[in-house]
């Protein structure tokens, strides 16, 4: 079975966003154990964490609202 470049493409881009979003899921998770943390913080947290790991290579305007998500606590 043979595939092109662009399915290639595909599947890399479909297996790293789910990584992100692992990534972020799993910090928040962390991040919503501290009680002293309220979701502006925790936004805040996973903002940095996005740009430190992630920003180098993606849009933080395509995951803002999983960020808005995950902060909140949903």
């Amino acid at each position: 079975m043979k595939i092109t470049k662009s399915q290639l493409k595909q599947i890399i881009l479909e297996f790293w966003d789910k990584d992100v979003e692992r990534f972020l899921s799993d910090n928040a998770a962390e991040y919503h154990r501290d009680p002293n943390l309220d979701a502006a913080s925790i936004k805040m947290l996973l903002m940095d964490d996005f740009m430190e790991h992630v920003g180098y290579s993606e849009d933080p305007a395509d995951y803002e609202a999983l960020i808005d998500r995950l902060a909140a606590g949903e």
